[in-house]
């Protein structure tokens, strides 16, 4: 009985979830164009799973177009990681497949030292760690060669070019994508919004204070 209830707890979250993903990409213009524009694209990627089968072909090619897909990752929750993810943050439909590895793999890529590059962590990352990251990622510019097979020299760089641009505006697009998502920025933002309510309270508790010593005094 546990068990099977613990089963349709899991199933109402996920369905709760995906309602929510659903209002969020609706409710937000620019997602709500790209995922008209790709659609076909993103139901075909969901079929299969959204990874390449061997290093080599990694290599070769790596899709980024699934991963702009709300249905990408499970939960934010790291109560369900695994042992091996435990640092990590963003845990996908497969275990395997965190944001954190995605943005690694982008890196590695790029050719960047993935030492270097700031890591997503987890929930008791900081403010100031996880302005950090999204401030290196919201600058990215792709310094890869396109390689354009099958196609005359005279269109080479303008295709090398167009290339580019699309890579470096999903990349961009993706950390916006995550960003908007991401429960640390949301938690900050509301903590944030609470403060000016907080000392217009805090000031209304004073003046009510003092008004109350003259009333006292004048007594």
């Amino acid at each position: 009985y546990k068990v099977c209830q613990k089963k349709v707890g899991m199933l109402c979250v996920c369905g709760i979830k995906e309602i929510n993903e659903a209002y969020e990409m609706l409710s937000d213009e620019n997602e709500r164009k790209w995922y008209d524009a790709n659609r076909e694209q993103l139901l075909s990627e969901n079929k299969k799973k959204p990874s390449n089968t061997t290093k080599h072909e990694e290599e070769e090619e790596f899709d980024i177009i699934p991963y702009l897909w709300p249905w990408a990752f499970n939960t934010f929750d790291q109560t369900i990681f695994t042992k091996s993810l435990q640092k990590d943050c963003y845990v996908c439909v497969d275990d395997e497949k965190v944001y954190n590895a995605t943005f690694m793999k982008i890196a590695e890529l790029e050719g960047h030292e993935t030492k270097q590059i700031p890591r997503f962590g987890n929930s008791a990352l900081s403010y100031l760690f996880v302005q950090k990251l999204y401030y290196f990622w919201e600058g990215f510019g792709s310094i890869c060669d396109f390689d354009v097979k099958g196609i005359s020299n005279a269109d080479v760089d303008h295709l090398k070019s167009l290339a580019r641009n699309e890579w470096e505006q999903n990349v961009i697009r993706l950390v916006a994508f995550v960003k908007r998502r991401d429960p640390r920025l949301r938690k900050y933002a509301h903590e944030m919004a609470a403060k000016p309510l907080q000392a217009n309270n805090l000031q209304q508790i004073r003046n009510d204070q003092m008004l109350q010593r003259q009333k006292e005094k004048a007594e």
